[in-house]
């Protein structure tokens, strides 16, 4: 005999569902029964505590097609999007913080108009208050970006003209989930 469930009772038993799926991913258990707090790097995890870690940094903003990218107060590049790998300043970046020093933070302004999918350095986050603007040669950067996580959820995904339908499914943030 099949019951029918309350609207109430339904989203208890989805999230219920949820955080059981979840737990394992959240909280491990090694070899000797010890609970390890997150699957996170022990980088990772005092990054994310509440000590102060400097981590180096450069600044991407964007505009109608341009970027400058800012090392504290100087301008360390300028230039179109088109020109270099085609990504607005985006993988040179990266490229450079991971070189340089190992690891690393890009934050984005602005808005961008990545035109190409170069593979991306592992190691670097990016952070900030911008706008992706998408085409097809750009959705893989897309995808691999949010696959490896390092990319934060204030960053927006949008597909370059208004596609209406598009645009909304983008806006609901994990679209690309594979």
């Amino acid at each position: 005999m099949v019951r029918k469930l309350t609207r109430r009772e339904f989203i208890t038993i989805g999230l219920v569902s949820a955080i059981i799926a979840s737990t394992p991913l959240i909280l491990r258990i090694d070899n000797n029964n010890k609970r390890v707090k997150s699957p996170l790097s022990s980088k990772e995890q005092v990054s994310n505590s509440n000590s102060i870690i400097h981590l180096p940094y450069l600044t991407i903003y964007g505009k109608g097609g341009e970027f400058t990218i800012m090392e504290s107060s100087n301008i360390f590049m300028k230039g179109k999007c088109e020109a270099g790998s085609g990504t607005c300043g985006i993988l040179e970046a990266m490229e450079y913080l991971k070189k340089t020093f190992g690891e690393g933070l890009v934050f984005l302004f602005g808005s961008f108009y990545p035109l190409s999918s170069p593979s991306i350095p592992q190691g670097i986050r990016i952070d900030g208050n911008a706008t992706l603007f998408l085409n097809s040669q750009s959705v893989p950067l897309a995808i691999s970006l949010l696959n490896s996580r390092i990319i934060s959820p204030r960053i927006k995904l949008r597909w370059y003209t208004n596609q209406g339908k598009i645009n909304y499914i983008l806006s609901r943030r994990v679209s690309f989930s594979l």
